[in-house]
């Protein structure tokens, strides 16, 4: 591990763990340097124990440009003396090598990146001074900025490092009352497609901006989009929904019944899993993550486990209760039965998943849900929970004539045909 800290992201010994570290932790501990593994590109390696001495040396003694005729190998042994350099904290003359580097080459593309890491580091130690800090995350900002401009198709740790100077400068904007103007950066962010919000949201020093009446309206935008792209992917899936009946009574982890009826009004997502399945224990977080966000909306999910190897009912139902306390699984947990799971026509494997809407139509099945199907779950959720039964009919447009003939489905059936069983 390269840079460590203690704030909710781990740092992975590379580029994108000084990334993902650096700003919007300002309450926890410092960061901790790991010896001899270098924090900046993905592919860098750190530098071979022959250069580290008298090289570091004689680069902690060497100020000015670079000369630039220097060729392809003195740019690198320079870019490797700046990685161990960082490796061992001193930031400020790491930057400087990296400085050299671009006086040579402006637009050298790990050099560009590891300048914005290191901006974003020596603005985050800046603290309460909060001019070296502003100074430090507009030299971030200029870093990320050139990458952008200079090549096409970022690579992940860059748009990473973009993000994150977006997070720096609302924080800055933040810490000094300027709400608004924090808002703004944050649609910018938005609007270009990074997750910066995302990765902000539970950092105290954005509290104000959370509850300011500009980032609710800005949120709700946000949702409405999130919303319009849902239903443009769900459309045709939503219009067909599945041909079969289904429902459910079976006991609980207290052995208490649970029937499907009893759900009925709420957008309900079963999930078939077991504890000794890999594929289902990887979708239980996710799953874990779309309870809490939408519970309040209207939506149950329901784990039906059905454990393998067990010599009873009640050493299968400890099996899933140990799981499902030490992974603080939110929603209801069922021991599941032979003809509740034949009534999954054709059944796949686990984990497989439905999605039900208020009335209890099945709207989707998904065999082998994975983290590759989880968007579609979560895209038919939001607009099942939104639009409720009628999901999958075209929106009315507001001021048309009322059609002579009944609506029609993206598949060309009228919308209110109904699947078999339906």
């Amino acid at each position: 591990m390269g840079w460590r800290r203690q704030c909710g992201l781990i740092a992975t010994g590379h580029a994108l763990a000084l990334a993902a570290a650096l700003v919007g932790c300002s309450s926890e501990p410092p960061l901790e340097l790991d010896k001899g593994v270098s924090p900046f590109g993905p592919a860098a390696d750190p530098p071979p124990a022959s250069i580290a001495a008298a090289d570091l040396e004689r680069a902690q003694s060497t100020s000015g440009p670079l000369d630039s005729s220097l060729g392809t190998n003195d740019i690198e042994r320079t870019l490797r003396l700046a990685m161990s350099l960082g490796d061992r904290g001193e930031l400020s003359k790491s930057g400087e090598l990296l400085d050299r580097v671009l006086a040579v080459e402006p637009v050298n593309r790990e050099a560009l990146y590891m300048r914005g890491v290191l901006a974003l580091e020596q603005a985050r130690r800046a603290g309460t001074d909060s001019a070296a800090r502003d100074e430090a995350i507009a030299r971030a900002k200029e870093s990320a900025a050139t990458l952008e401009r200079a090549y096409e198709g970022a690579k992940p740790h860059e748009i990473m490092l973009q993000s994150r100077v977006k997070l720096a400068e609302a924080i800055a904007l933040a810490s000094a009352g300027k709400i608004k103007e924090s808002v703004a950066v944050l649609r910018m962010a938005s609007g270009a497609g990074l997750d910066t919000i995302e990765r902000g949201k539970n950092l105290p020093e954005l509290e104000q901006v959370w509850k300011s009446p500009e980032f609710k309206a800005l949120q709700a935008a946000i949702d409405q989009d999130k919303l319009v792209r849902a239903r443009a992917m769900t459309k045709e899936i939503l219009a067909k929904s599945a041909d079969f009946v289904f429902d459910f009574k079976l006991p609980d982890l207290d052995r208490k019944p649970v029937a499907l009826a009893g759900l009925k009004g709420k957008v309900v997502i079963v999930d078939f899993w077991g504890t000794w399945c890999g594929p289902c224990i990887k979708a239980v977080p996710l799953l874990a993550e779309l309870y809490k966000e939408k519970h309040a909306a209207g939506l149950e999910i329901v784990g039906i486990a059905y454990e393998r190897n067990t010599a009873s009912d009640d050493e299968a139902r400890q099996n899933v209760s140990k799981f499902v306390k030490q992974n603080a699984v939110p929603y209801i947990n069922l021991i599941g039965d032979e003809p509740t799971i034949t009534k999954i026509p054709g059944f796949k494997g686990f984990p497989t998943t439905l999605v039900l809407d208020r009335s209890g139509k099945v709207r989707l099945l998904v065999t082998e849900n994975n983290e590759s199907t989880f968007e579609l779950v979560r895209s038919v959720v939001s607009v099942l929970l939104t639009d409720g039964d009628d999901a999958g009919k075209p929106k009315p447009v507001p001021g048309a004539a009322k059609a002579a003939n009944p609506p029609t489905t993206g598949v060309g059936q009228p919308a209110r045909t109904g699947p078999k069983g339906g």
